[in-house]
């Protein structure tokens, strides 16, 4: 790997680094309770993760104050990956999301739950599902025409704040329509239209404040190809 891509790819390698599994004991008292807890689930795409009522659904543990992380707090990775397997026109519902969540919460959660899941983990469940991903690092994805326009779903992990690192990262699913670019699960909790994907790159990470958008992509992987039913 050429020395440029290593630099550009540094905070998704960072964040590979740091997976670290919930116990499996946990793992599994959070697949009941979010069963139970997602009987009740809006419909549809997740659009936002920070109501109410994900603060009843469990990802990720701490084991040293034996605290159970709410998914309303750290789930935008899980998040984005069920909008996108809607999105290719796998089932949906609470039984898929909750074994979507304790799949991750064994494989990519980081720092069992404390940093959310790290980007690398995302793309490689939809490589698994044998779908065509195609993943760029850095600005890397914000130059026009970067992915092939047989893309319409992509996997977007951004700093969301390139100024000040440490407001973290979000990931989103954002897909192509005739209407431009959505964003699903977007930072400031309602759904955005951008009329190019960089544009919707950059605006993933925004609070819905009036300071402009500054986000920086970590890793955005489009998404192509039928997918096989998986867990």
């Amino acid at each position: 790997m050429k020395s440029y891509t290593i630099l550009k790819s540094f905070p998704a390698l960072l964040y590979a680094a740091l997976q670290m599994p919930a116990p499996s004991a946990r793992r599994a008292l959070h697949y009941r309770k979010n069963l139970e807890a997602l009987k009740h689930m809006p419909p549809g795409l997740i659009e936002n993760q920070h109501t109410v009522f994900w603060d009843g659904v469990h990802y990720g543990y701490c084991p040293l104050f034996h605290r159970d992380f709410p998914a309303s707090k750290n789930f935008c990775g899980p998040a984005a990956v069920y909008n996108a397997c809607l999105l290719l026109g796998l089932p949906a519902g609470p039984v898929r999301l909750a074994a979507l969540l304790r799949h991750f919460e064994r494989k990519g959660i980081a720092l069992r739950g404390y940093a959310g899941t790290a980007p690398s983990a995302l793309s490689r469940y939809f490589r698994e599902l044998g779908c065509r991903t195609e993943t760029l690092f850095g600005d890397d994805a914000l130059r026009p025409e970067a992915f092939g326009k047989e893309y319409r779903i992509f996997l977007a992990t951004v700093l969301k704040d390139r100024n000040r690192i440490t407001k973290g990262l979000h990931s989103v699913c954002i897909s192509a329509d005739p209407c431009g670019f959505r964003i699903h699960n977007a930072s400031c909790g309602h759904v955005t239209v951008f009329p190019t994907l960089p544009d919707a790159i950059r605006n993933a990470g925004h609070d819905g404040s009036r300071r402009p958008p500054c986000s920086l992509p970590v890793s955005v992987t489009a998404i192509a190809g039928a997918a096989r039913k998986k867990r």
